[in-house]
């Protein structure tokens, strides 16, 4: 056996701790090569095959929720369109509205909003955008309006550049000026566009701004869960709205050990339970339209829907505006629109309904909400396990359907966990129709799997086994593994046999935190080979190998031969956007792929055997998807990743 040191050593502490793959990967040595002729002949009677295998056991209806119209309320499209219709007719010629000076800016500002909540692309949008580009804000407030229409218009601006660097990194907060303190609200605004303009810093630490801007918002909540403009001052309902919405894009996300739903959950029901019998908050018209924007865009529900909907409709004038006020009734078209028809899904939960051990079958519930108007019937459920894409589950062959203002638990059983120990971090998001990512259906937690009370070891949560060449020239297959600590495992075992045959040849590989690849050379050249991975217990017994995750593999001295194979699909980040000039890479240097403009990526020279695509940027997590080729072209493999 020979031990290769040197540059590996590098290559699998990016491995393992998930840095940059891109240098790793494109310059990897392999760190242990054997030849084939030194392996020994695997007792079949030693042999279990096991192989994670998740299934949906289940669909349970949990609660149907009524519809939120009472006999007599009017369909909430009515007001909107009513609104609508005033708000196009008070636009002044230059493209603003409003008619005071002062505050003809957050009046244009609040239109446009409303115009684009309700998805008009008319030329009264048009007017509005090019009377925007002109106006010079003098806050960081405006800034940040101004910001956040142009992010929603898709117009790429330096805006994000300089609202960020009005962050006073003494506080974490913005100011409304230079001459002010920082307060939550201007930090809350700021936040909300610098998100809607998808702003990152630049370096290895993208989300700093973010970071910082989160961490004083969380400081500086006021008792009774809300947030005022004044340190000291007494909770505001326009602020701590706005301040929800700045929190919502970072739900279920941590903040080093601080868990932002640990602020947001609570302010949310705070301003739900603040809600009056009439369906108001205050008997105040905008204190209303602000709190109903905020539960509903937190895709919660007031306790009196009905009478909230009721009230705007006594409220609305005959000409469609809410006290001929534009800016009332552009906030109010804003608010209503929030989740009006939308064809969204959501992940609220996942709760264990099993014991968790490694070895054994385990159950979960998932819970999926659809506050929308429409049933979905259509997409997919992704199960990511630490870093590696499980499963997927198509809505239609699984009988899935979550109707409209429903609630489900979608039972999920994990069979053969023997893949899963310590800390297991289980990821699920849902891809729909056409391929869009529910932006809000994203939903992680980590569970704790147990050793196996039989001192059985583990097996590597996958592994990968493809053609190469070995050092001195010879036939050879490649396997590579993740590493994680499991006080039963001895040895990696590596597994081979010529395809037909019916005894596998085996050759142990130290389980170390640095070893993570091994190459068996000296096969027969331009045969078909079955390769897997298996594991040893302390007394050196091998007890399992993947049996369901078998890599043929054709192998030859040449290395341009059996390399022809082609990935082709695209980068996705489970917050629904799509990922160009982005690096993806595979088992070998000449997989390696930069993506279009439409996050599509190619990887060519892919090796017989299994392989993986996997993002390469220290920005966004890494989750890696599994393949099988030989020689083939293969379509449609996408890689998910989310920002760290």
């Amino acid at each position: 056996m020979k031990i290769l040191t040197g540059f590996w050593v590098v290559g699998v502490a990016a491995w393992f701790f998930y840095l940059p793959l891109a240098i790793a990967e494109s310059a990897m040595v392999e760190p242990v090569v054997i030849n084939a002729n030194t392996a020994q002949v695997l007792n079949p009677a030693k042999l279990t095959p096991a192989e994670p295998v998740a299934k949906i056991l289940g669909l349970k209806v949990i609660e149907i929720k009524p519809s939120s119209r009472a006999r007599g309320v009017p369909a909430v499209s009515v007001i909107i369109d009513r609104a609508v219709e005033y708000l196009v007719g008070e636009q002044n010629k230059d493209g603003s509205w409003g008619s005071n000076v002062p505050t003809k800016f957050i009046t244009t500002v609040a239109a446009l909003e409303a115009l684009q909540a309700r998805g008009v692309t008319a030329a009264v949008l048009d007017r509005g955008l090019d009377w925007l580009e002109y106006y010079i804000p003098e806050n960081n407030d405006y800034l940040a309006e101004q910001l956040a229409v142009w992010a929603r218009a898709g117009v790429s601006t330096s805006t994000a550049e300089d609202l960020a660097r009005g962050l006073d990194e003494a506080t974490g907060g913005f100011s409304f000026n230079r001459d002010y303190e920082s307060d939550p609200l201007t930090t809350a605004k700021a936040l909300q566009a610098l998100h809607a303009a998808n702003y990152r810093d630049e370096g290895e630490e993208p989300n700093v701004t973010a970071s910082l801007g989160l961490h004083y918002l969380i400081n500086m909540e006021r008792p009774g869960h809300g947030w005022s403009v004044l340190a000291d001052g007494a909770s505001m309902l326009p602020v701590t709205s706005e301040v929800i919405e700045a929190l919502l894009p970072w739900k279920h996300r941590l903040l080093g050990k601080i868990a932002v739903d640990d602020t947001l959950d609570p302010a949310v029901t705070s301003l739900i339970n603040t809600q009056k019998p009439n369906g108001t908050w205050g008997n105040n018209l905008l204190d209303t339209v602000l709190a109903h924007h905020a539960i509903k865009a937190a895709t919660a529900n007031p306790i009196y829907p009905a009478e909230t909907i009721t009230y705007f409709e006594d409220k609305q004038k005959k000409n469609g505006s809410f006290d001929d006020n534009v800016y009332l009734t552009a906030k109010v078209v804003t608010a209503l629109s929030v989740g009006l028809g939308a064809n969204e899904l959501l992940i609220t939960d996942i709760t264990p309904t099993s014991s968790l051990q490694t070895g054994a079958v385990s159950t979960f519930n998932v819970r999926l909400v659809n506050p929308g108007t429409v049933a979905i019937d259509r997409g997919a459920l992704h199960l990511i396990i630490d870093d590696y894409h499980l499963a997927s589950f198509d809505f239609e062959q699984n009988q899935i359907v979550v109707n409209a203002g429903s609630t489900v638990d979608l039972a999920l059983g994990i069979s053969n966990t023997r893949n899963f120990q310590g800390d297991v971090a289980l990821k699920v998001f849902i891809e729909g129709e056409n391929g869009v990512i529910y932006a809000n259906s994203n939903y992680e937690e980590a569970f704790i799997y147990l050793a196996d009370p039989s001192h059985h070891p583990g097996l590597p949560l996958y592994y990968v086994g493809y053609k190469n060449v070995s050092s001195a020239g010879a036939p050879a297959i490649t396997w590579r593994w993740p590493i994680k600590f499991d006080p039963n495992l001895n040895k990696i075992v590596l597994m081979w046999r010529l395809e037909g045959s019916s005894s596998w040849s085996g050759a142990n590989v130290s389980a170390t935190t640095t070893t993570s690849s091994a190459t068996v050379g000296g096969l027969v050249n331009n045969v078909v080979y079955e390769a897997t991975l298996g594991t040893s217990d302390q007394s050196g017994n091998t007890y399992f190998f993947s049996g369901g995750g078998i890599s043929r593999v054709k192998v030859s001295d040449v290395a341009s031969v059996y390399t022809n194979g082609s990935v082709a699909g695209k980068v996705k980040s489970v917050d629904g956007s799509i990922l160009a000039d982005v690096t993806v890479v595979g088992v070998n240097p000449a997989t390696a792929s930069q993506t279009n403009e439409n996050g599509d990526f190619l990887q060519n020279q892919v090796p017989w055997g299994t392989g993986y695509a996997r993002l390469a940027d220290p920005r966004y997590e890494s989750y890696l998807t599994k393949y099988t080729t030989a020689d083939t072209n293969l379509t449609n493999v996408n890689v998910y990743t989310k920002l760290r």
